[in-house]
């Protein structure tokens, strides 16, 4: 029947939204790990005792450093929607 049909077409798609929320899930989890290892490098070096030195040194690595972290900051923010967008039609759907 029609109806059978849709029903189908429905979990088929549904399908896809969960497969696509999950791997959004594990690369926002890495993310953000990859993102708090920079943050820790970025204060190291800018709160190490050779601060001057560093700077001269490391003042480069650190902007790229800040840079990346601006990049993950947005990749985060668009897996975190991604994964959002499923929950709220999980819970539409009754959470099956």
């Amino acid at each position: 029947s029609q109806y059978s049909q849709l029903v189908n077409l429905e979990n088929q798609e549904f399908a896809k939204l969960k497969a696509n929320a999950e791997n959004a899930a594990q690369k926002l989890e890495e993310r953000q790990r990859l993102k708090a290892t920079l943050e820790d490098r970025i204060a190291k070096i800018e709160n190490s005792s050779g601060a001057k030195f560093f700077k001269g040194e490391y003042g480069g690595l650190v902007k790229e450093y800040k840079t990346l972290v601006k990049a993950l900051d947005e990749e985060i923010k668009s897996l975190s929607r991604t994964v959002e967008n499923y929950e709220a039609v999980e819970s539409l759907k009754g959470g099956n």
